[in-house]
């Protein structure tokens, strides 16, 4: 079995322009383009029931000492940082390399969230952060009589 590589057919109405354009964005190396490419923002997912929020974020690869989780005003940030080196030797070659790998995610929490018992726990590369509402004050009704 031989594998060939697909290339997918060009349209007759695309210009080589558009094709050029998604060749380059598809290896951009860019430091200011990374920023906003996916790769730094890892998946979230946000679930909400009566007594709390539920958010779970994806960090594959990153163990728990790795990771910072932080509270401050009305924030909530999560980053992590990983760094590896690892060297080689083969034959008469040496090899020596470097890996590093970072993300930073924030999120504006609402103003019902009670930031004392804001919870988290890390398994399997997944961080489960427990956000417990605030009890909702009572609604005072007050009758007004008239004069």
């Amino acid at each position: 079995m031989t594998l060939v590589k697909f290339n997918r057919p060009v349209s007759r109405t695309a210009s080589p322009f558009n094709s050029l354009v998604n060749e380059l964005f598809d290896n951009v190396n860019f430091p200011d383009f990374k920023k906003y490419n996916r790769g730094n923002f890892p998946s979230v997912n946000v679930s909400e029931n009566e007594k709390e929020f539920q958010v779970e974020v994806s960090a594959a690869g990153f163990s728990k000492e790795e990771i910072a989780i932080a509270v401050e005003e009305n924030t909530l940030t999560l980053s992590g940082e990983k760094k590896t080196e690892e060297a080689k030797e083969e034959k008469r070659y040496s090899r020596k390399e470097f890996s590093f790998a970072n993300f930073n995610r924030s999120f504006t929490l609402p103003e019902n969230i009670d930031q004392e018992k804001i919870a988290a726990k890390f398994e399997n590369g997944i961080i489960s952060i427990t956000l417990p509402k605030k009890d909702a004050p009572e609604k005072v009704v007050r009758k007004i009589d008239f004069q």
